[in-house]
């Protein structure tokens, strides 16, 4: 324990330039190793085994993101995998529960987020609107260069040095394609060879999690997401710990989060997240994003059939405009916004309210008080 303090401290003494050559020779002289076949090293026993250190604990963000090893995180393009990246990344510095009180533990370390997709200005924007924050209790960094490329020993030698030199334990690549150099991801080869690179951060303890695109985007639009929409060779999926899939519907604020692959423990089970915009001053200049747990998605069908109620229990005391009820639902009763439109929509359906218009609201009232007695009536009995 002792001798690992010293060498952090040494190495922490080191400029990043140094690092670098230092981490350049170690890969080096691994190269010459593979090649003259001093690569396979004897095989040990239980009782060594057993006495070797192994982390505390298993996640970096429970049930999500493994302590150690990689994961991937994917969606059709434009389907908020940034958003999701840059909160996990502000929870792990900041060691809060992601997505919010109801979410999930976080345990802090140094990270790097690379971002070779969208502009500085566009990374600041996201990063101001989620809060992000000077104060947090470890570091977070930014690479932004669009030149990275990880399919190279140049590259590799830099993320590793990188890693090194900033004691960082999380890495967030956005994206996959963006820094893998031309990688032709649907030959298993390639893609073994790719994630070879970076296999040894395994056993020092650093996560890297891929931002990654599925297949055709018209081919998965309103479907739920499966392994097989993942872009490319299966390999990638058989490399990682842990994969996470989003869909989200255009013009919702709702995100749902499907865990296909979890190899430290059984898949959880698939859960919605809100993403909400909010204004920090009267100006309307200061916009604040938050994301929050909902809940489980097999839960939806309930949740809707409360919605349903309690809307017709509002409504019984006058009309309401749709933000009106998913202000009142949504804090009193926790129901998404998604649920609550969807309950509205299956009230008006079934003629148990009528929509009319409140300004550029939808708003609505009960219809005839002698029909509405009898719905109710029916309605509540069920």
């Amino acid at each position: 324990m002792e001798e690992e303090i010293n060498k952090k401290e040494l190495e922490s003494s080191y400029s990043f330039e140094e690092m670098l050559e230092i981490v350049k020779c170690e890969i080096e002289m691994a190269e010459m190793d593979k090649e003259m076949g001093f690569t396979i090293s004897e095989p040990i026993t239980w009782e060594q085994l057993n006495q070797q250190k192994t982390p505390k604990n298993q996640y970096r963000i429970k049930d999500l993101l493994p302590n150690e090893g990689s994961a991937i995180l994917s969606s059709i393009s434009g389907e908020k995998k940034t958003w999701i990246a840059l909160e996990q990344a502000r929870a792990i510095v900041s060691e809060e529960m992601f997505l919010g009180p109801d979410g999930f533990k976080t345990f802090g370390c140094n990270v790097l987020y690379v971002d070779c997709e969208n502009s500085r200005s566009e990374l600041q924007r996201r990063c101001r609107q989620l809060g992000f924050s000077k104060n947090s209790k470890h570091k977070l960094y930014f690479y932004n260069d669009k030149e990275l490329n990880l399919n190279t020993t140049e590259g590799a030698t830099w993320l590793h040095a990188v890693i090194r030199h900033l004691n960082v334990k999380v890495v967030f690549i956005d994206t996959l394609r963006a820094v893998a150099g031309g990688l032709k991801e649907d030959k298993a080869e390639d893609v073994r060879m790719f994630f070879n690179r970076f296999r040894s951060l395994k056993d020092k303890g650093v996560t890297i999690v891929w931002l990654d695109h599925f297949r055709k985007p018209s081919n998965f639009e309103k479907k739920i997401p499966q392994k097989e929409h993942l872009l490319g060779s299966q390999d990638k999926t058989a490399g990682v710990e842990i994969l996470l899939m989003l869909r989200s519907e255009s013009g919702s604020d709702e995100i749902q989060m499907y865990q296909r692959k979890n190899r430290l423990a059984q898949e959880i089970e698939p859960f919605s997240i809100s993403m909400k915009d909010s204004y920090l001053d009267d100006e309307f200049t200061q916009k604040r994003t938050t994301l929050e747990y909902i809940g489980e998605i097999e839960e939806k069908d309930t949740q809707k059939e409360q919605a349903k109620k309690y809307a017709l229990e509002i409504i019984t005391e006058g009309g309401r405009t749709t933000n009106e009820l998913i202000s009142i639902i949504g804090s009193e009763k926790r129901i998404g916004e998604r649920n609550i439109r969807d309950a509205l929509k299956g009230l008006v359906d079934s003629e148990k309210l009528q929509q009319g218009k409140k300004g550029k609201q939808n708003y609505y009232s009960l219809p005839e008080e002698s029909v509405v007695q009898d719905e109710m009536q029916k309605f509540f009995a069920d």
